[in-house]
């Protein structure tokens, strides 16, 4: 049937006006921050993918990128300014793994789930479709999705739709296809019974290859949304697409859609419906002429908004000023609070210097009592004739060497003791060295223990119980000062005499477990939110800093861990600790 003229002419006045208001809208320049703005200068080129088999929205043809999605990547390079230069893959599991080296960061057609939205980020949908069943005429007939039941269904690995059907209908028998065109084949040659898949993507693929036999059904799946993602690090790429999607208009849209549209248009749709689509199209222009006239009043208001926006931006630039001046009152906190950290180590390294002053000065006694004997030694040897010598010069002779030996040894371990002790006190007293690296709870416990030892009143009991043997990612130095300031806490608590218990152990969780109790006077429950504050002290004839439990809590929360803290007045306190063990 004939289109009339009057009605080819409502058409064209209606197309005429839709053109002419989306051109006019699409003239205006797509306005991007000064961050955005940067991104591009430094990042002028953007490597992507896509799937090379699904045509008509993405697909590779001769190792050149084609589809809808390309098209809409040409627009918005136009846009932004950006490269968008393809990376091909041979399959959807290969587009995986060029993200996995690197060799792309986004990838142009993709539909989410949760394990996706995990790994990437999206842009807003630009194409939407709706999934339906492709089935040949040889088959059973088929009315809805229970049908499939006891059929061969094709799907292909990694993509949406297959994980919606396992989880869906898990009963179902399934057959894997490498591809949508090796799928078809299959289909064709009654290889598998049905396949479920994007109606625009079904329509492409049966027109272009003439599959006369086969037949689509509608389906009750939900409507699939197509975006493009990147890779976290590339937020702000996402930002700037979504700012391109958004400036395009109804007809740009059409017209990146129209090429790959006409084959479907071409055949299979009967004269009789294009009246009934001329009069639909009718009432689509008449609403959307409804709406140009509505987006006229519009621009008023806009115009009345960009004045309060250039009033926003002048309180932005006065806020900035503020900012600034925020930024460097924190940093000057930052350097106070650093200093006093340090001033609660050297805190910590006044009270155990008294191990060290014992320690040495024992060493030294021992060493200086060592060297009178040896010098006889060496005065009897010199006095040896250089002859043959009696026996009883044998005996002697012998005596004097194990003696000399003895000496030497001793000398020997005093002062690698000595050594060990000032590098320990010297490696806790350094700033700074945060560096993180595979560490043994279990051994920092001991070594700050060590250096504790003749700082412990004498009625003071330690018990350990050191069962873990997982490692944690740590700064030793760090964990040592943690740990040291529990300990001082919990012998502060005690007094001359008490039970101070250290236990280390695996959990289920993958984490480590340290519990660190003492039977000290313990604290008030009304002190159990405050005692990880700076400057808190719930004793103040110690001359602590107040400092120790907060850096606790800060060195804790640096290494990813827990800490809580338990205790009653008069029956102790318990601090629990929970760090998580280091990936093998």
């Amino acid at each position: 049937m004939p289109f009339s003229k009057p009605l080819l002419a409502i058409i064209g006045c209606i197309f005429g006006l839709i053109v002419f208001a989306e051109n006019s809208r699409a003239s205006e320049k797509v306005e991007f921050t000064q961050e955005e703005l940067e991104w591009i200068r430094n990042n002028p080129e953007v490597f992507y993918s896509g799937d090379p088999d699904w045509a008509p929205y993405d697909f590779s043809e001769d190792g050149v990128h084609r589809g809808i999605s390309k098209n809409y990547l040409d627009r918005l390079s136009e846009i932004t300014g950006l490269k968008f230069t393809y990376i091909r893959s041979d399959s959807w599991t290969g587009l995986k793994k060029l993200f996995q080296e690197g060799k792309t960061v986004m990838v142009s057609s993709i539909a989410k789930n949760k394990t996706r939205e995990r790994l990437l980020v999206f842009t807003d949908p630009y194409l939407s479709g709706e999934f339906v069943i492709v089935t040949s005429d040889r088959s059973k007939r088929i009315f809805d999705e229970n049908d499939l039941a006891g059929l061969r269904i094709g799907v292909i690995k990694g993509y949406w739709i297959t994980d919606q059907l396992r989880k869906r209908f898990g009963r179902f028998s399934y057959v894997d296809v490498p591809s949508i065109p090796e799928g078809f084949e299959s289909l064709d040659h009654g290889e598998i019974d049905a396949m479920v898949m994007d109606f625009t993507v079904a329509m492409y693929f049966i027109e272009k290859g003439n599959y006369s036999d086969l037949k689509v059904i509608p389906s009750v799946f939900e409507e699939i949304e197509i975006h493009m993602a990147a890779l976290p690090e590339y937020d702000l790429l996402i930002g700037i697409i979504n700012k391109g999607l958004r400036s395009l208009t109804p007809v740009e849209k059409a017209e990146m859609r129209r090429e790959f549209f006409e084959v479907s248009l071409q055949s299979g749709i009967k004269r009789k419906y294009i009246r009934f689509f001329s009069i639909g199209l009718i009432a689509l222009g008449v609403v959307i002429i409804f709406v140009i006239f509505w987006n006229q009043s519009l621009q008023k208001e806009i115009r009345s908004r960009k004045s309060a926006e250039n009033k926003l931006i002048q309180a932005n630039i006065n806020l900035k000023s503020k900012s600034e001046s925020l930024d460097k009152a924190l940093g000057d906190l930052k350097e106070t609070q650093s200093q006093l950290v340090q001033a609660e180590k050297l805190s910590a390294i006044g009270q155990i210097s008294a191990v060290v002053n014992h320690e040495v000065n024992n060493m030294l006694n021992y060493l200086k009592a060592s060297i009178p004997p040896l010098k006889r030694d060496i005065r009897f040897l010199m006095k040896l004739p250089g002859k043959s010598l009696s026996e009883e010069e044998k005996k002697e002779l012998d005596q004097v060497r194990i003696e000399a030996e003895e000496l030497i040894e001793n000398l020997e371990q005093g002062s690698t003791h000595a050594g060990e002790i000032i590098a320990e006190i010297g490696e806790f007293g350094k700033e700074g060295n945060r560096e993180k690296r595979p560490s043994n709870l279990n051994e920092i416990i001991e070594s700050s223990l060590k250096l504790m030892a003749q700082s412990i009143e004498e009625g003071i009991v330690i018990e350990t119980d050191l069962r873990s043997d997982r490692i944690i990612n740590g700064a030793a130095s760090q964990l040592k000062q943690m740990f040291i300031n529990l300990f001082r806490n919990a012998i502060t608590a005690m007094g001359s005499s008490g039970i101070l218990r250290v236990k280390t152990e695996d959990s289920t969780e993958g984490t480590i477990k340290v519990t660190i109790s003492d039977s000290g006077r313990g604290f008030h429950q009304s002190d159990k939110e405050k005692i990880f504050e700076p400057f808190f002290t719930s004793n103040e004839k110690t001359g602590g800093t107040g400092m120790g439990l907060s850096i606790v809590k800060k060195i804790v929360t640096e290494h990813q861990g827990q800490v809580e803290a338990e205790g009653n007045p008069g029956k102790g306190a318990t601090f629990t600790l929970r760090f998580p063990e280091m990936p093998v």
